[in-house]
């Protein structure tokens, strides 16, 4: 949500993109309406990129910090240990 805030008409880093990549779509295609909703749509998907990379390092540093926890909890953990003359499968 955070990447979209800044993402409107008033913002000047969006007009140059969106204006450099309408340029380009309207010399290869000739269409300047077809141009301006392919640079939006590069822009969409830009945003999309980069919020999926952002998700993803977030799930990353979760089970990162998981596994760190756990490598340090296995040494306290106690055998499962089954008394003499009892039953494997009795349970």
């Amino acid at each position: 949500m955070r990447l979209n805030e800044n993402l409107d008409p008033l913002n000047p880093a969006v007009t140059t993109f969106t204006d450099q990549i309408q340029q380009g779509f309207s010399q290869q295609f000739g269409d300047p309406v077809a141009a301006r909703q392919m640079a939006l749509q590069a822009l969409e998907n830009t945003r999309e990129q980069q919020a999926l990379s952002l998700s993803y390092f977030d799930c990353f540093l979760v089970f990162a910090f998981t596994t760190f926890a756990l490598v340090f909890l296995v040494p306290f953990m106690r055998r499962s240990v089954i008394e003499k003359g009892a039953h494997v499968a009795a349970e």
